[in-house]
């Protein structure tokens, strides 16, 4: 073979060489482009459900909140209620009570005996 050939062979070898070369980088950048998209996605998914796991125990908190508030509102109203119940019983107890003894008075100053009255309201 005469140099001129060998020079040109060489030179086409060279070439396809070179091709070669930017068709392989050409892939590793796409598949590296590739690979970076797919991690930026994933690490994305896991900021939302990271989000989404916050927004979740910030609503469970607001929640847990109002439902102590409200057990509190309910048992404060119990407890009124029971208060208020118990000043009214306490209330018509003293009531008859004095009723009681006024009768007792108006009947003693009437002149008549009370002492079985009085024995059985004891």
């Amino acid at each position: 073979m005469d140099p001129a050939e060998k020079d040109r062979l060489d030179k086409a070898r060279q070439k396809q060489l070179e091709h070669q070369m930017a068709i392989k980088a050409q892939v590793e950048e796409k598949l590296r482009l590739k690979r970076e998209a797919e991690e930026k996605k994933r690490l994305e998914e896991l900021e939302g459900e990271r989000k989404l796991a916050q927004e979740r125990k910030e609503l469970q908190r607001q929640y847990d909140m109002e439902r102590q508030k409200q057990r509190q509102k309910e048992e404060d109203l119990e407890r009124k209620t029971k208060m208020l119940m118990q000043s009214m019983q306490l209330a018509q107890e003293q009531a008859a009570q004095e009723k009681h003894e006024r009768r007792i008075k108006h009947l003693k100053d009437g002149g008549h005996d009370v002492k079985h009255l009085q024995k059985s309201y004891d």
